[in-house]
């Protein structure tokens, strides 16, 4: 969008030297002085893909905006992100309420997946299972591989910290 203006004076300036250039070499042009018409269906292409792209970025940030608004009212109300803000100012540490957050998000997006899965194996082995034991078993093993998701994640990030970002020791200090 910011370029536009740009490429339209580029479009004019290299009409304009083809203009020039046939003119200076004697080649007569057999089409009249108006807007010939493949460049003007050109025009037309170019200008309803820019206002087709520009209608498409405001329908999907709105779009994308709006899941935003919705998935922070979701995380406050379930007291996702207020515990994780507990848990940082306990602490003292701001890394300490990324990393309960990271583990609550892991957990509460794990939670419906465990049960999704418990439903399909439930349908696909035939197993004699109620309602209520396939939410409380997909339930239990949703959340028990969230948290182990979100430890290993949590235990190669520190791992990966320490091996791009090693300490030195006091005594190496350069003066």
């Amino acid at each position: 969008m910011k370029y536009n203006l740009l490429w339209a004076i580029l479009v004019a300036v290299l009409i304009f030297a083809a203009r020039a250039t046939a003119a200076e070499q004697g080649v007569e042009t057999d089409y009249q002085e108006d807007l010939p018409p493949i460049l003007a269906f050109f025009a037309l292409v170019m200008l309803l893909a820019i206002g087709v792209g520009a209608a498409a970025c405001a329908v999907i940030g709105t779009v994308l905006a709006l899941f935003a608004l919705v998935m922070t009212f979701v995380l406050v109300t379930l007291g996702i992100v207020s515990l994780s803000t507990v848990v940082a100012i306990v602490r003292g540490r701001l890394s300490a309420g990324f990393r309960a957050l990271h583990y609550q998000l892991f957990i509460a997006c794990a939670w419906p997946c465990g049960i999704g899965v418990m439903w399909v194996a439930q349908w696909i082995l035939h197993a004699q299972m109620g309602r209520r034991d396939v939410v409380l078993l997909g339930s239990l093993l949703g959340i028990a591989f969230g948290a182990l998701l979100a430890g290993m994640l949590d235990w190669s990030g520190r791992w990966l910290y320490r091996k791009l970002w090693p300490v030195k020791p006091v005594g190496d200090a350069v003066a």
